[in-house]
């Protein structure tokens, strides 16, 4: 005869009674998954949780387009601002009973009492989501996505617009990336600034803003050609591009950084400001351009 397995009631009763009358769950924690038992009984539980129940006045969940939330019982407006979204095994889109505020404090009080088992916790999925192949990819898709927006293009090309510095590498990097694409090649994870003094080329140019006949030229000139508001003698309306002369870039074709023609195309006394109107008529233009061949 088999005996039944009991345990001592540690709420109001104090009785002994089989562990089926407890509550149970299974502890994950660890590499044995252990079955525990609440310390009181079923019945305990329940008559300690209608007690609770009866003592409070019931709550009014939500007054029109507002609800209290569940922690603070202050009443906001129902909307995402206000209460944090979770889904559905379903796929239902909903909102929690408690809001933002009170989730992020609740949060940080976890975070505060648990600094151990988070350290566990964030080491394990670092592991699992950052060690992974395929979701380093979803990661570097996420990131494509993102720099497409349109609030992160318009928050990125402010920052251009506003610092010429910046501006500058930016385009200089752009037109390297595409004379290595149009011959076959590519960047290869490196940087430009590797290679090129990027400090050195912006001030041989700036200085050159400085030379009798340029007292027109900016780092705000450098813009596209337009002719609607080109003007022969004035020149308030011109624009500037970046010329390389006396080589021009069409006569230094390369398929990498460590192609003498890269360092030729790209020295310092090989660019020059130069007014955007006369570039585009004494320029190699894409049309007129020929088949270039990459000769070491």
């Amino acid at each position: 005869m088999s005996m039944i397995e009991t345990r001592k009631c540690k709420g109001k009763c104090g009785l002994k009674k089989p562990l089926s009358e407890f509550y149970s769950r299974i502890d994950k924690r660890g590499k044995t998954h252990k079955v525990k038992y609440e310390s009181k009984c079923k019945t305990c539980i329940s008559e300690e949780g209608k007690k609770k129940r009866s003592s409070k006045p019931p709550k009014i969940k939500a007054v029109g387009n507002a609800k209290y939330c569940t922690w603070c019982d202050e009443l906001k407006e129902i909307n995402e601002t206000n209460f944090p979204v979770f889904y559905t095994r379903s796929g239902e889109k909903r909102l929690q009973h408690r809001c933002k505020d009170c989730q992020s404090n609740g949060n940080k009080q976890w975070r505060t009492k648990n600094k151990a088992r988070k350290a566990i916790n964030d080491k394990a999925y670092h592991q699992v989501y950052f060690s992974v192949q395929t979701n380093i990819d979803r990661k570097l898709e996420w990131q494509k996505g993102y720099r497409k927006r349109a609030d992160v293009r318009k928050r990125e090309n402010d920052k251009l617009n506003n610092d010429p510095f910046k501006k500058f590498r930016a385009r200089i990097s752009t037109r390297i990336y595409q004379e290595l694409k149009a011959n076959g090649s590519s960047k290869n994870g490196e940087s430009m600034t590797e290679h090129l003094d990027i400090n050195e080329m912006w001030y041989s140019i700036d200085a050159q803003f400085k030379l009798p006949g340029n007292e027109w030229m900016s780092w705000e000139k450098w813009k596209p050609y337009d002719p609607e508001t080109w003007d022969d003698n004035d020149q308030s309306t011109w624009t500037l591009h970046i010329d390389h002369y006396p080589i021009p870039q069409c006569d230094l074709p390369y398929d990498s950084y460590d192609h003498p023609n890269f360092k030729k195309c790209w020295a310092p006394e090989n660019l020059r400001p130069y007014p955007a109107k006369w570039n585009i008529i004494e320029g190699n233009r894409k049309g007129n351009r020929k088949k270039r061949t990459i000769t070491q």
